[in-house]
C-alpha cells in the first residue's frame, strides 16, 4: 500500500495543532502561577517596642522583702532580624523578641519574657515565672505562672496605675498583672504561686508577689 505525503501531512496537521495548544497551555498555566509568587519582607524588631521588657544581655534586677535580698542576672537575649521570603500567598510575618535570666538558687525562679510585633497595632508581651526544684535528682522546672500583656492600636489591654510608689521612687505608667487564685473548678486549674506582677514602662518588672510565701519582692533601683 502506498501512502502519499499529502495523507500524512493532513494526518499530522491535527496533533500538531494539539501539541501546541498543550503546549500553550502549560505556558500560561506558568506564567500565572510566576505571577502569584510574591515577597514577604518580615521586620527587623523595632528597639522602640522592647519598653515594657527592656533588659539587656548581663544586666541585673535585684529585689527586696525586708531584710532579704534576691538577684537575676540576664543570661540570655534575643532580637529577630529583618528577612523575606517567596509567597504565592497574602502573607505577613511577625517580629520576636526574648530574654531570660539566670535561676535564682535562694527562692528556685527564673523569670522569662517574650514580645511578638505584628504591627504597631498588635503587640504582645508575655512574662513567665519558672518554679525550679529536685525530680529525684534532676533540678528542672516544676511549674510556670504566666502572665500576658497585649498592646492594641497603643493601647495596653491590661491595668495601668499611673504613679507607683516604691521605697520613696515614684514610678510611671505602671501595669498590674494578676493571675486568679480562686479555684475556677476547671481541670486544669492550680493555685499560682507567683500571682501578681507589676511592671513598669521603661523600666521592667518593679515587684512581683508570692502568693505561696506571701513575699511581696521590690525593685532595688
Amino acid at each position: 500500500m502506498i501512502i502519499h505525503a499529502d495523507v500524512v501531512a493532513n494526518f499530522m496537521t491535527p496533533m500538531k495543532h494539539k501539541f501546541l495548544s498543550v503546549k500553550r497551555a502549560y505556558f500560561i498555566v506558568l506564567i500565572f502561577l510566576i505571577s502569584c509568587i510574591g515577597e514577604t519582607n518580615c521586620p527587623t524588631f523595632p528597639t522602640e517596642k522592647l519598653n515594657w521588657m527592656p533588659y539587656e544581655l548581663n544586666s541585673s534586677i535585684q529585689f527586696y522583702d525586708g531584710p532579704d535580698t534576691i538577684k537575676f542576672t540576664i543570661v540570655d537575649t534575643f532580637r529577630s532580624e529583618s528577612w523575606s521570603f517567596k509567597n504565592n500567598c497574602d502573607c505577613s510575618c511577625e517580629a520576636t523578641s526574648y530574654f531570660k535570666s539566670d535561676v535564682n538558687s535562694e527562692i528556685d525562679l527564673r523569670i522569662e519574657g517574650s514580645c511578638t510585633y505584628i504591627n504597631d497595632n498588635h503587640i504582645d508581651y508575655q512574662y513567665n515565672f519558672l518554679k525550679y526544684g529536685y525530680s529525684g535528682e534532676y533540678y528542672v522546672v516544676l511549674k510556670s505562672d504566666g502572665f500576658y500583656m497585649g498592646n492594641e492600636n497603643g493601647i495596653i489591654k491590661s491595668e495601668i496605675i499611673s504613679s507607683f510608689l516604691i521605697n520613696n521612687t515614684i514610678y510611671q505608667n505602671v501595669a498590674k498583672l494578676e493571675l486568679d487564685t480562686i479555684n475556677d473548678g476547671s481541670i486544669n486549674w492550680r493555685k499560682p504561686d507567683i500571682w501578681k506582677v507589676y511592671i513598669a514602662d521603661s523600666i521592667g518588672i518593679i515587684q512581683f508577689e508570692d502568693c505561696k510565701s506571701g513575699k511581696i519582692w521590690k525593685i532595688i533601683k
